[in-house]
């Protein structure tokens, strides 16, 4: 018979500053602000989980998810892990995914096997919204780090990003085993999109354009797909496997994964084997989230590595100034890297 044990839970909010901005087409950030979630049982394992709520995914603000987190912590309470994940099925994760998923890792953490190692290639950031000759020192600077997939935001402006795209891949090409893949993070109309996959190539290391409409427009996103030959990815339409199958139904080529936005570890990687099993790309990783969130991502490349499309993008902890938990994350030539296996260090809670 299952014994269950007893869980508390802590949480707190901190924000987290960049080792330099990290431009989106709807802002430049300066900093991650972290809701965190500690977990600990009556058997003395330690889970830990993150939500960082972010523009353009759904309504919620850190301090809405700050709010949602506190409201279900205490109706946990008390409770032992069978309990707490009733609670959390029993919640409206369409209302509140960023403060379900921080549970919910958190909750699976304290269980999920760690693996000795991992090592996974990993995509840089780069924009289109900078001179040419910023966005050039960049790129080599990638390739000097050992990066070989570069994670491209465009901006609002298509025919500025469209010149940096030809400068881009002309480079790429003479680097042998790059690729390159462009986000517009919801930017364009439909006729932008389509004027910026009619001037891309097909069949050579650009891989395809994220994203281009709002993440509820799937109407206009079925006839981009349909009046084009370019390949099209989602993310911010992407929570559930309904998306997912709609998704594969409109014409879509890849589908991308970050935690927050499903309740769990176990739940991302059931949904990355879903994804892969109806022939869509399947890219994971969250590039606004802390080592605590990307430490779970983590495990789901562990679990999934044979199905993960190369160039995670699992990389916001690389873009801070220190971890916050997490002293078996790293960065190495490109990839990412968790060594330590079960007893990777813990420096200390968020919020000290």
């Amino acid at each position: 018979m299952a014994v269950f044990s007893r869980v508390d839970f802590s949480y707190g909010l901190k924000r987290l500053p960049l080792s330099k901005p990290y431009r989106l087409s709807f802002a430049t950030l300066s900093e991650i602000a972290s809701v965190w979630v500690r977990a600990a049982d009556e058997q003395g394992r330690i889970g830990w989980g993150e939500g960082v709520a972010l523009f353009g995914y759904s309504d919620e603000t850190e301090e809405l998810v700050f709010e949602d987190v506190g409201a279900l912590v205490r109706r946990m309470e008390g409770r032992d892990t069978a309990e707490a994940w009733a609670v959390l099925r029993e919640s409206a994760h369409s209302a509140a995914p960023t403060a379900v998923s921080a549970l919910a890792t958190a909750l699976d953490m304290l269980s999920f096997p760690v693996p000795a190692a991992v090592r996974f290639p990993l995509a840089t950031p780069l924009s289109t919204d900078v001179l040419l000759e910023e966005l050039s020192m960049a790129f080599e600077l990638g390739l000097k780090a050992g990066f070989r997939h570069f994670k491209v935001k465009v901006g609002r402006d298509v025919k500025k990003s469209l010149a940096a795209r030809a400068w881009l891949e002309e480079r790429s090409l003479a680097s042998a085993g790059t690729t390159l893949r462009y986000d517009a993070n919801q930017a364009y109309s439909e006729a932008e999109a389509l004027e910026f996959c009619n001037a891309m190539p097909i069949g050579r290391n650009v891989l395809w354009l994220e994203q281009p409409l709002h993440r509820e427009d799937w109407e206009g996103m079925a006839r981009v797909c349909a009046r084009t030959g370019f390949p099209l990815m989602l993310d911010e339409s992407i929570y559930t496997m309904e998306d997912i199958r709609r998704a594969a139904d409109i014409g879509c080529r890849a589908i991308k994964l970050k935690l927050f936005k499903h309740p769990g570890v176990r739940e991302c990687i059931r949904l990355a084997r879903f994804a892969h099993e109806l022939g869509l790309k399947v890219i994971l990783g969250n590039g606004v989230s802390s080592d605590i969130g990307n430490f779970a991502e983590a495990l789901v490349v562990a679990e999934c590595a044979d199905i993960l499309e190369p160039g995670a993008e699992c990389n916001g902890f690389h873009k801070l100034l220190q971890n916050s938990v997490y002293d078996g994350l790293t960065v190495d030539r490109g990839d990412l890297v968790l060594s330590g296996g079960a007893g990777v260090a813990t420096l200390h809670s968020p919020g000290d």
